[in-house]
């Protein structure tokens, strides 16, 4: 199971990079251009705090809510499935990784974005 959600976040990030490569940002009309409208609830048009970190300002708050939006409740789904279970879990040793890190800083950075959420 715990390969899964691995398998799943690696999914995530590779996504983020290759989304990261063709997401286009127009400064002017302040428009997200990638498929289809994803924000329909968005601010666009109002005046913004840009102290205040939104998908009309920052490029990686865009990306985070089109990954996201892709596969987070997949991953959601998945994490709350292997916690059901309640055993403990063993990750496999893999050349050039250290999974229990990733999954640590990947803690704690959810963690300071819960933080940040206004």
């Amino acid at each position: 199971m715990i390969l899964i959600i691995i398998g799943q976040l690696r999914g995530i990030l590779s996504r983020f990079e290759h989304l990261s490569k063709w997401l286009i940002f127009r400064h002017n009309s302040k428009l997200f251009i990638a498929g289809g409208n994803i924000y329909a609830l968005s601010t666009i048009g109002k005046v913004m705090d840009e102290d205040v970190m939104s998908i009309e300002n920052t490029m990686q708050m865009r990306q985070f809510m089109q990954l996201w939006m892709m596969s987070g409740g997949m991953v959601l789904a998945t994490v709350k499935s292997i916690l059901d279970d309640g055993r403990q879990i063993e990750i496999p040793d893999m050349p050039g990784r250290d999974f229990k890190a990733e999954i640590i800083e990947l803690s704690a950075s959810f963690n300071e974005i819960v933080s940040r959420l206004k």
